[in-house]
């Protein structure tokens, strides 16, 4: 969704059969596009994060209750990727960017350059990013990105690119034992930047 005027954004991808992930999305997208546009713009950082972090939360109980009042929808989720623009500051534009799944986030630069903004909550890359950092596991994403081929992986690579569409959470999928955990990012765009929201449909299919 855009919301130009409130500088709100968002893409959400369904999961779990065609009919119950267009559920679990339009949910997503109704509560997203509400709740976003109510966030206030001279928030800090922090309290932008916070702010999505519990838009995200409630997109995910919110789910969560549709699937109790109908069996059918028990495997449905979403990804999601919400952006929320701030006020400027010196011609910088700061955004607020929240993230769970593997719909991504990239700044693209003045050189025309896209920088990967999000980390995939891919169950391997996450492994790598505890054990290794979250460099390494950002390097790895980025490197499945723009190769054209498969025949020269590491280890760790080869067994990424194996499982890319293995995710590790995606709302709908939270329990108050084990809770989503949306990733939170504070970003500067300089001048002429823009950002690019996408899901796996479009990045695991494009180099």
């Amino acid at each position: 969704f855009i919301n130009n005027e409130q500088g709100a954004f968002g893409v959400f991808d369904g999961m779990g059969g065609a009919a119950a992930g267009e559920v679990a999305s339009g949910i997503a997208l109704d509560i997203a596009s509400k709740e976003l546009a109510l966030v206030p713009t001279n928030l800090s950082d922090e309290d932008a994060e916070r702010a999505l972090a519990k838009i995200l939360f409630d997109i995910d109980l919110a789910i969560r209750n549709k699937i109790l009042e109908n069996p059918a929808y028990k495997d449905m989720g979403t990804t999601a990727s919400i952006v929320k623009y701030l006020d400027s500051q010196n011609d910088e534009q700061r955004v607020c960017v929240g993230n769970v799944g593997d719909s991504r986030v990239y700044i693209k630069n003045i050189s025309g350059e896209l920088v990967p903004v999000t980390l995939d909550d891919n169950l391997h890359l996450r492994a790598i990013a505890d054990q290794k950092g979250y460099a390494e596991a950002m390097r790895i994403q980025r490197k499945l990105s723009e190769a054209q081929d498969s025949t020269s992986l590491t280890t760790d690579e080869r067994t990424v690119h194996d499982n890319r569409f293995v995710i590790s959470q995606a709302l709908g999928t939270g329990t108050k034992e084990d809770p989503i955990k949306p990733r939170m990012y504070s970003i500067i765009l300089k001048k002429g930047e823009e950002l690019l929201i996408t899901s796996d449909g479009i990045h695991d299919n494009l180099t």
